[in-house]
Order: structure tokens, then C-alpha cells, then sequence
């Protein structure tokens, strides 16, 4: 089982309701995609920097966010 302590985003502008949203959704998807460690582990943090997209979606947003989440997972489990 991998367990997230804590999920932090960082966004500009006056969007802490999206924000929060787009949290909930990395996590429900996090949660969808079944990632299994390989050993006991502990990384200490990741960073990434992921732009929106002009006319994209807070999904689409939230699935590119899990998906360089659950690649860097995988190298690091």
C-alpha cells in the first residue's frame, strides 16, 4: 500500500475553490491507479511543475498531474 501524507498545489491567481477540487480529484485518481511498492520505502517529496493548458479541463489537468505523480512513483517504489 503507498500512502500520500500530503498533497500540496501551488496555483496563482484567486482559485482555492478549484484548487481544492482539482486536490480531491489527484487523490481519487491516485487512488484509481493501483500503484503497488515494491519494497518499504520512504521518498521524502516530490516537486514537478505541471502548466495548464489554454482551453483544457480541471480533469485534464488533474489526470496530467497524476500521471508524472504515478511515473515518478514508479521509478522511485
Amino acid at each position: 500500500m503507498i500512502t500520500i501524507d500530503r498533497l500540496a498545489l501551488r496555483m496563482t491567481g484567486p482559485q482555492s475553490l478549484a484548487g481544492k477540487e482539482l486536490g480531491r480529484r489527484i487523490a481519487e485518481l491516485l487512488s484509481a491507479a493501483g500503484l503497488e511498492p515494491g519494497s518499504e520505502a520512504a521518498i521524502g517529496g516530490l516537486r514537478m511543475q505541471v502548466a495548464a493548458r489554454p482551453h483544457g479541463s480541471a480533469d485534464e489537468l488533474a489526470g496530467r498531474i497524476t500521471d508524472e505523480i504515478v511515473r515518478r512513483l514508479k521509478r522511485s517504489i
